[in-house]
Parts: C-alpha cells; sequence; structure tokens
C-alpha cells in the first residue's frame, strides 16, 4: 500500500480523482439497483468517455455487470448496468473500547452474517483483546460458509491515534493493552487476507462521503461523539490524517484549562465533557450524590444498569437532571464544532455516535451556541447535521476502507486478488 512517508509526499493528483471517480460510479450503480451509461453520465457530471472507461475497468475486474435492458427510444436499447454483488466479499469491523461489532457483506454492501461481542464494563476490557477479534473474525467468515479465496479484505475501524499506514495503534488513551499493536500484520498473518486500519471517525466520515449524508461536500467534518470523541476529517474530498496521523483528534483538545485530567494526560479535553460515556458517569454520580431523578424509578439503586439511552429517556420526559446532562454535552460539542468552523472552515460538520440519539435536544442547543459564539455570518451559517448513517457509520465506514483499496488502483488489485481463482 506504500510507504508512510512517500504517501505524504504526495499532493492531490490524477490518481486521487480517478478513485473518487470509481467511487461516485460504484456507488451510483449500487444505490441505483441498475442504471444505463448515459444515466450515469448525468447524474455524476462526468463526460461520458469518462463513464464508459469507468465502466469497462470495473466490468474487467467482474465488479459490475450488464443485466437488462431499457426500453429503446430510437436504436440500440441501453444496457441496466449492476453491482455483481456476489463475486467478493468484505469484512468490516469496529474495534469500539467496550465493544467489537463484525460484519460481512457482498460487493452490494447487503448483510451476510453479523457479530458482536462486549466487555462487562469500560474499565474491565478483558474481551476487546487481539484474540478475541481474531475469533470474531473467523467465527464470522465460517458462519457466512464463503471460501477465504472469495474475501475481498478485511476494513477495521477503531479509536486513535493509530498509524493507517503501518496498520498499527500507537498511543491509544482509555484503550489499555492495545498501545504498539501491529494490527494490519497480525490480521494478513492469521487469515491471509488483505487488511486495512483506520480511525474510527475517519472511517465513518468515508462513509458518509460515500452513501450517506456527504455526497455532494468536498470539505466537511464528522464529529463522533460516543465511548470517546474524535473527528474525521474529508477536505477537497480526500481524508486527512495530518503529518503524525493525529489529524481529527478533536476529543483531546482543551475546552477547561483548569479541568479534570484525561486519560491522555491532558486536562479539560472535549470529550470529558461531550462524550455519552462520561455523560453517564456524571448523571451516575450526581444521583449518588442524592440528586432526585426519574431515572431512579426505572432503574432502581442498581446504577450499573443506567445507560445513555436512559438518561435520553428521561429527559425527554422532562427530568431536570437529565435536561442539564444533555444540555452540558450539547454545548461541549458546540465549542469542539466551533473550533472547527474557526480552523478548517468547512461545508458543514456531521455529529454521529450515541450523542444523536438526543436528537432536538442535542441540535438545538448546539444551533444556538454557534450563533451566539461563532465569528462571522458565514461561520454561524455552516450546517450542524446528524449522521445519515447513524449507528451504521463506523462499520459501513470499516468496508468502505477496503473497497477504497479496491479503487485506489484496480490492476494491481486484479492481479493480486485473481490468481487463485
Amino acid at each position: 500500500m506504500g510507504s508512510r512517508s512517500a504517501r505524504r509526499q504526495q499532493g492531490r493528483n490524477i490518481q486521487d480523482i480517478k478513485l473518487e471517480n470509481r467511487s461516485l460510479v460504484f456507488e451510483r450503480i449500487r444505490s441505483s439497483g441498475g442504471i444505463s451509461r448515459a444515466e450515469l453520465a448525468r447524474q455524476t457530471g462526468l463526460t461520458p468517455s469518462s463513464v464508459t472507461n469507468i465502466v469497462k475497468e470495473l466490468a474487467r475486474m467482474g465488479l459490475i455487470m450488464e443485466d437488462g435492458f431499457l426500453e429503446s427510444s430510437g436504436g440500440r436499447r441501453p444496457a441496466l448496468l449492476k453491482i455483481n454483488a456476489q463475486w467478493g466479499f468484505i469484512v468490516g469491523v469496529y474495534l469500539a473500547r467496550s465493544w467489537i461489532s463484525a460484519r460481512l457483506t457482498d460487493l452490494n454492501l447487503g448483510t451476510a452474517v453479523s457479530r458482536r461481542t462486549e466487555a462487562s464494563s469500560l474499565s474491565d476490557p478483558v474481551e476487546i483483546t487481539v484474540p478475541t477479534l481474531l475469533s470474531l473474525i473467523q467465527g464470522l467468515i465460517s458462519d457466512a460458509d464463503v471460501p477465504r479465496d472469495k474475501i475481498i479484505g478485511i476494513g477495521i475501524c477503531a479509536p486513535g491515534p493509530l498509524d493507517p499506514y503501518e496498520g498499527v495503534f500507537t498511543t491509544v488513551p482509555n484503550f489499555p493493552g492495545w498501545n504498539d499493536v501491529p494490527l494490519r500484520r497480525i490480521i494478513e498473518e492469521e487469515t491471509g487476507v488483505m487488511a486495512i486500519l483506520d480511525n474510527d471517525a475517519t472511517a465513518s466520515a468515508l462513509a458518509e462521503k460515500w452513501f450517506g449524508a456527504a455526497k455532494e461536500m468536498n470539505t466537511f467534518v464528522y464529529m463522533l461523539a460516543d465511548t470517546g470523541v474524535g473527528g474525521g476529517i474529508v477536505i477537497d474530498g480526500e481524508l486527512y490524517h495530518g503529518q503524525h496521523d493525529i489529524g481529527g483528534e478533536i476529543g483531546h483538545t482543551t475546552i477547561d484549562l483548569h479541568g479534570p485530567r484525561c486519560g491522555c494526560g491532558n486536562v479539560g479535553c472535549l470529550e470529558l465533557y461531550a462524550s455519552p460515556h462520561f455523560i453517564v458517569a456524571q448523571v451516575r454520580e450526581a444521583i449518588q450524590a442524592g440528586r432526585e431523578s426519574l431515572i431512579e424509578t426505572w432503574i432502581g439503586k442498581d446504577l450499573n444498569k443506567l445507560t445513555f439511552e436512559t438518561i435520553v429517556q428521561a429527559a425527554q420526559q422532562g427530568d431536570d437532571l437529565a435536561l442539564d446532562a444533555i444540555h452540558g454535552m450539547s454545548e461541549a460539542l458546540a465549542i469542539g464544532a466551533i473550533n472547527l468552523m474557526h480552523s478548517l472552515d468547512p461545508e458543514a460538520i456531521l455529529i454521529g455516535g450515541r450523542a444523536g440519539l438526543a436528537g432536538d435536544l442535542l441540535f438545538d442547543t448546539i444551533d444556538a451556541v454557534v450563533r451566539e459564539r461563532c465569528l462571522s455570518k458565514e461561520s454561524r451559517e455552516i450546517p450542524i447535521l446528524p449522521s445519515q448513517l447513524g449507528a451504521e457509520a463506523p462499520i459501513t465506514g470499516a468496508l468502505c476502507l477496503v473497497l477504497r483499496e479496491v479503487f485506489r488502483d484496480p490492476q494491481v488489485w486484479l492481479t493480486s486478488h485473481t490468481a487463485g481463482r
């Protein structure tokens, strides 16, 4: 996949544009269920000759095929193009701090098999280990009864920081046991299948770009607020990792100079105020300190049953403690969004992860804070939108990581993956 330094020395070149165009054509064919070349050119804005060349390339690889014809308005009947869904399969894995979810799909991203494993708690992540991950992947492939040589690749997204070029975790806060783990090499050696590792928020941004709310956007940020807070940055249509692979680590930007200590070593980090995981801890402490809440009537004295979903439900019913917690989280996310607006001037900011479950309670507060604090009229008008893919964004992004490698250099991929077929 190329060296880390070589990748970073490359600017946006013709290969980048080809990658974008291939992915655009593939997605339009996939989402349409059948489309002509002429309609592809109309919908994508590409020239007919460009569409023809891309279609030939994808067809030569076996990724798409002709399947039926449209009615003719005179002359030759236009052929319908469809995805050759069963030609190959992809494994996508979302490696979170307290669970692992995995999915095996065909090329049409139709689900064949899904699996999930969870640790007992974030403080005891004994199950979230490399052997558990390998077992999950092997079991997934076995359950699907798919020949190993039909697996195109394994995409894995996980909390950062990590090195996507080498496929290695670096220093991951609040994720014990994963520092310096060369996960890509381990997965490839154990499965014999190409593996790709990237940040969970970055993969989610890719998924939204290809299949979600950001299809028509070139520069945007995806904020993933869940067990932590991360950012996936897309600039001029390309994923941005930064010089040291920490581009997008917005959860560890400081919003309180005298705030509590974060697991990363900093103080007052955004994710200590904006993560649903920390909101649950905050509400739990408040109830233990004697603050009354509707939540107690639902879960009794067993505060281990407290979830972010419970807090959202209580807030929707007017519970003061829950409303205060959601409001505080929303304000913190708004500050993070404003910092991104003033730093990157994106077309939009998308918010995903469990934070999005708060719906209008979240976005109404964010909009109010943004209108009050943004620098200019233009920045105040930058839309802050819910993720269209919701909870599916990270796992869909993991699948997209594999498709991206296929589209990046189809001929090399075709040569290396069809020798045994």
